[in-house]
Parts: structure tokens; sequence; C-alpha cells
């Protein structure tokens, strides 16, 4: 749709020992203003290239569009493949993972800064 966009993944540390991790998809955050990279130095900018609501609330139409501002991710993958941006579902499911691969990564390197306790 010619906006900007980010995801929301989640990662929650359930317990420490034994360690259980979990993975969420969470949600998709769209601008509601077409990115134009000519204003990024502007207070218009703000609402082009920040996703977050607390900002997305500035823009003139929010009332209106504030359901523009949030998808899931299946509605994401969908409109990547109505829009050719991706070629299989397949593609989509493997950013996934690459995205649960970075987060494995992180759990990994902080982990033994955690305190362990049984069964929290």
């Amino acid at each position: 749709k010619g906006r900007k966009f980010d995801l929301r993944v989640y990662m929650l540390i359930c317990c420490t020992k034994p360690y259980l991790v979990l993975f969420n998809q969470g949600y998709c955050r769209i601008s509601l203003q077409d990115y134009n990279l000519e204003d990024f130095n502007t207070k218009e900018g703000k609402i082009t290239h920040m996703t977050n609501n607390s900002v997305q609330k500035k823009h003139p139409e929010y009332k209106d569009r504030k359901e523009e501002t949030i998808i899931d991710l299946e509605t994401l993958r969908e409109y990547l493949l109505a829009e050719n941006v991706i070629a299989t579902p397949e593609e989509f499911s493997k950013a996934i993972n690459k995205i649960k691969e970075v987060m494995r990564v992180i759990f990994l390197q902080t982990k033994d800064k955690l305190d362990r306790t049984y069964g929290c």
C-alpha cells in the first residue's frame, strides 16, 4: 500500500529452571501516511516513519482509519502474496523462522544473566 510498517513479535521466558521460552507472532503496525523520504526530518514525517500508536494518533484521519494501523501477520502474508512481494507462503514462513532464530540467539546470549528458579 506504499506505507511503512513494522512487526511486533514477542518472546516470553516463562521459566528459567528448566528454561521455557515461548514465541508469539504478534502483529504488524502500519503508518497511515504514504511513505515519502522527502519528509523524513519534518513533523509530518514522524507520522510517516514511526508506526507506534502514540504517533499515529496525531494523524488527522486517525479516528476514521484507526483499524488500518494494525493487522495480524496472516493478513500481512496474504497481502504480500496478493501483491507479488513474495511468491509463496513458504517465503513468509522462512522470514518468520529467521525472526525466531534471532530471538533464540538473543535468549542464548542473555540467559546466563537471568535468575534461575525452579518452576517459576
